[in-house]
């Protein structure tokens, strides 16, 4: 037994019958509201411990904004260093990376989330400079709008950009704007993603008729309905080769080790994921926060 793996089944040993990280993916993508509130009720489970949660959340949303003061500055330089080095051959929507990657990370992000801006300003770039580039992982980032109307917005805004092949453009911009702007009413507005889109050159006739018509509220909503489908109810949460992670990762190590499962088991032979009994199982320090919903109402 390696001291890897002894570790691992210590850790077990101490946390007794609490279940496991991951799962199989369900049948089916999306499920139906019933009217005892499935995942896409506004009375569903999810929505009502979100709104229960809520005052709690916002206060560490505000006790994060409070305490970044001069470090605005540095995430902006981090963003526009990831733009800069973002690999555009391998783009392919919201997606980065080999479709036949043995690793499949879908990420389920909202732009006003700052957990979700600083996974975008740190970890994501690591990822794809380290794991991405190599051929080894692919990236999709899909959509779980929970902070209220305007997450709606800027999500449909990174759809519509998508449709002139800048989604990632995009993607990037609306976090940068998210660290200079705040998240307060205003910032992810209408007028607010048209003018993101002026800034970074889009064919602005196109995407305002996009954003002004809810072109992309479709692919909006049944990214959220996916996500709500695996109990998801915070930002980010992931899904790694189907397998459900709540909440960001605390470190680089945390995605290391779950790549080298996933990838160990490649080299045994087997496939990379859930159907070969692949465990994710982080130490609890290897988890970071995650935010909640707020007001979950569609974009108008």
């Amino acid at each position: 037994m390696t001291n890897r793996q002894a570790r691992r089944e210590q850790r077990r040993s101490q946390r007794g019958g609490r279940a496991q990280r991951g799962g199989q993916r369900p049948a089916s993508k999306k499920q139906q509201p019933s009217a005892a509130g499935g995942p896409g009720s506004f009375f569903s489970l999810p929505y009502l411990i979100g709104i229960g949660a809520l005052v709690v959340i916002l206060g560490a949303a505000l006790i994060f904004v409070s305490t970044r003061g001069d470090s605005d500055e540095e995430f902006v330089e981090m963003l526009q260093a990831a733009h800069a080095q973002f690999p555009d051959e391998l783009a392919d929507g919201l997606a980065v990376g080999d479709p036949d990657a043995p690793i499949i990370v879908q990420s389920y992000i909202d732009f006003r989330c700052p957990f979700c801006m600083q996974f975008a300003a740190d970890q994501e770039p690591q990822l794809i400079e380290e794991f991405v580039e190599a051929g080894l992982v692919r990236i999709e980032t899909r959509h779980l709008p929970v902070l209220g109307n305007e997450s709606v917005i800027a999500a449909e805004a990174a759809q519509c950009a998508v449709r002139q092949g800048r989604g990632w453009d995009m993607h990037n911009k609306l976090f940068q704007e998210q660290v200079r702007q705040g998240t307060g009413t205003g910032s992810f507005n209408r007028d607010a993603v048209k003018s993101y889109a002026r800034d970074i050159g889009l064919d602005t006739e196109e995407f305002d008729q996009c954003v002004d018509t809810n072109a992309t509220i479709d692919e909006v909503q049944d990214d959220r309905a996916e996500a709500q489908s695996y109990g998801f109810t915070g930002t980010p949460s992931f899904l790694v080769n189907g397998m459900p992670i709540s909440g960001a990762i605390g470190s680089m190590e945390g995605w290391r080790e779950i790549f080298e499962e996933l990838l160990g088991d490649v080299e045994a032979g087997g496939e990379a994921g859930a159907g070969n009994g692949v465990e994710i199982e982080l130490d609890d320090d290897e988890t970071g926060e995650t935010s909640d919903p707020g007001d979950d109402a569609g974009s108008e």
